[in-house]
């Protein structure tokens, strides 16, 4: 039977569908503009910085890495961000691959984290973790992993070498690898894959710097690259510290690159939201301030002479700050409101 010729006239969509047809594809053609699979839904962080500077948080069906050095927060939003995926109509469970055996679960738990929704491997060599998520991912078990980390998650070969033989290229080729069988079935399934990486400073060479265990492939898979970078420690009046950190986004294929951000990390709760609504939220208009108080007004007209109408947020920053702690419903409001300023500028 011969084949209909395919004429100009011919819509768009009939020619597609007659092209799955025909060649019978078992990852169908699309028209762009049908297409909702297009479309890229996002994992919120729990941070507005790190949301602010992503587009909107980390992209399902695509690949993040988070890199930078030890105790910069990698971990920590990356549980952040879990947590938020068990706030989602998403029933899908979790897969924390804890490849540097640091794996806090009182912690995880403290941020919001569901137990019973989350599947640990603490894998003794990458052998041991690619098959697990593969396996995960085949059966659309897992809405999002972690993989902590890419430095640690090291071949079963160069662990069992001498310490001086040459294992040049090894590491790189199997996280090489475990991204290749990973990254069209987590585009698939819609799931978001964050992976944390260390640095490393460059040994030998001219001028020094640092260099990113596995070589180019986290670059390459990855749509977002996150540099996380840790600042000063400040310590509070009630003996606390909190860590000041700073990202800059490398690479974001699903938003402009380049944007940075600084945030407030509290010892043992992660990344200040309230903090941050309150700086973002002067910084966008969102939020006024009339001498030392912060105040919220829903018509965003800000006018200070109506200031008993609106919302009294605080008399300073500790006290603004206190008030977004203890109204948490009212802060992820302000927190989404914030967000799409940035994101619709």
């Amino acid at each position: 039977m011969a084949k209909k010729e395919i004429t100009k006239k011919q819509p768009l969509e009939d020619l597609v569908k007659e092209l799955n047809k025909e060649l019978k594809t078992e990852s169908p053609v699309q028209v762009a503009s049908s297409s909702k699979g297009l479309d890229i839904p996002r994992l919120r962080t729990g941070s507005l910085t790190y949301d602010i500077c992503t587009g909107g948080g980390f992209p399902f069906g695509r690949n993040t890495v988070l890199y930078g050095a030890e105790s910069s927060g990698k971990t920590t939003v990356a549980l952040m961000a879990v947590a938020q995926f068990f706030k989602t109509d998403d029933k899908r469970a979790i897969l924390i691959v804890d490849a540097e055996y640091a794996f806090d679960k009182n912690y995880a738990l403290k941020l919001g984290a569901d137990e019973n929704r989350m599947i640990i491997i603490q894998p003794d060599h990458i052998g041991q973790a690619a098959p697990v998520l593969k396996y995960l991912l085949e059966k659309n078990a897992i809405g999002a992993y972690i993989i902590d980390s890419i430095a640690a998650l090291m071949p079963l070969s160069v662990i069992e070498n001498e310490t001086d033989a040459s294992n040049i290229g090894k590491h790189a080729q199997a996280i090489g690898n475990m991204f290749k069988q990973s990254n069209g079935l987590t585009g698939r399934n819609k799931v978001a894959g964050i992976w944390i990486n260390q640095i490393r400073d460059k040994i030998g060479g001219y001028g020094g710097g640092i260099s990113l265990p596995a070589g180019h492939a986290p670059k390459f898979y990855a749509s977002i690259m996150i540099k996380v970078m840790r600042g000063s420690k400040v310590k509070n009046d009630d003996g606390s510290y909190t860590n000041q950190g700073w990202i800059r986004v490398e690479k974001n294929k699903t938003f402009p690159p380049y944007q940075e951000g600084k945030y407030d990390m509290e010892h043992g709760s992660g990344i200040s939201l309230s903090s941050e609504v309150r700086d973002y939220g002067i910084e966008s208009g969102v939020i006024y301030k009339k001498g030392n108080s912060f105040y919220y007004d829903e018509t965003f007209e800000n006018d200070i002479d109506k200031s008993k109408d609106h919302v009294f947020i605080g008399k300073s920053k500790d006290a603004a700050k206190e008030f977004l702690e203890e109204n948490v419903d009212f802060t992820e409001q302000l927190s989404n409101i914030i967000l799409k300023t940035y994101i619709n500028k």
